[in-house]
């Protein structure tokens, strides 16, 4: 065993030592055996052997941790027919799948791509698990200018094109609250807010397109936020909007349908004609 041992470091001091196999290169092993000197016999197996004997569709780690790396490549895991299951080990430890330098993380499926928070325990009076999307932060600067934030998109499919059949129908987006069975209380609310600046001036909530509204509300209420009139856009091109000023000059009351005009502190409702902003 010392004389093995002595080759051994032998090699490695000799730099003798291949980083890339050949199938017909040996690898040496120590074959567990009472009967010779030192409790192992020194023997090899070629490398193709070794490599058509390892289970090819499973990744066992010893550790806690599993490692996949590449050179300049692409890594990638596959698992057979069945589910697989990507989890940690105990409570209180996170999961982290990230990319490194500002590489792309795409989750493609077949068939439906499912996020989904845990379920409270059972008599535990537990919330549901909360699922957030944020976008990153710009990259901050001394010299060199801010990095802007990310955006967050949802965009639902395109619809197939078809030859010689009928052509399918895009995608829909849904966003639904929470329903609740307590008896006088409200589901989920929707909540949207633009994002706000140093100067205290809001970004837009844009809703474009052909749509409905329909409104069933505990107050029946629509809050149109009193602005001054020159912050309005320019009444031709938004005709048919509504809005709700603070500076007319006149007060709403017998004023129906008088350009709008600015002097005074009146919070007055104002429509576009589409030439005009008129109080009404």
């Amino acid at each position: 065993m010392l004389n093995n041992l002595t080759n051994f470091f032998n090699l490695i001091k000799g730099k003798m030592m291949k980083t890339t196999p050949e199938p017909d290169d040996l690898i040496i092993l120590g074959t567990k055996d009472s009967r010779y000197n030192g409790g192992y016999k020194p023997t090899g197996i070629k490398v193709s052997d070794f490599t058509s004997g390892l289970q090819g569709d499973r990744l066992v780690a010893g550790t806690r941790e599993v490692v996949l790396t590449d050179n300049g490549g692409d890594a990638e895991l596959t698992f057979n027919a069945g589910t697989a299951v990507i989890q940690t080990s105990s409570s209180g430890a996170d999961l982290f799948i990230r990319t490194l330098t500002g590489d792309d993380i795409i989750l493609e499926s077949g068939d439906d791509i499912r996020l989904q928070g845990d379920q409270g325990t059972y008599d535990a009076e537990a919330e549901g698990g909360d699922i957030n999307l944020f976008a990153g932060n710009g990259s901050d600067g001394n010299t060199a200018n801010a990095g802007s934030g990310g955006d967050i998109r949802i965009e639902a499919g395109a619809a197939g094109n078809s030859i010689s059949g009928s052509q399918g129908e895009g995608g829909f987006v849904t966003i639904e609250a929470g329903y609740t069975t307590a008896s006088g209380l409200p589901g989920g609310s929707i909540n949207l807010y633009p994002g706000n600046s140093d100067s205290n001036i809001y970004g837009d909530v844009v809703i474009s397109g052909n749509f409905t509204w329909e409104f069933s509300t505990r107050n029946a209420s629509l809050l149109f936020p009193a602005v001054t009139l020159a912050t309005l856009p320019t009444a031709v091109s938004v005709p048919g909007a509504r809005a709700m000023i603070a500076d007319s000059s006149v007060a709403a009351s017998g004023n129906f349908g008088a350009i709008a005009a600015t002097g005074g502190a009146n919070i007055v409702p104002v429509f576009s004609d589409g030439v005009d902003w008129l109080i009404g």
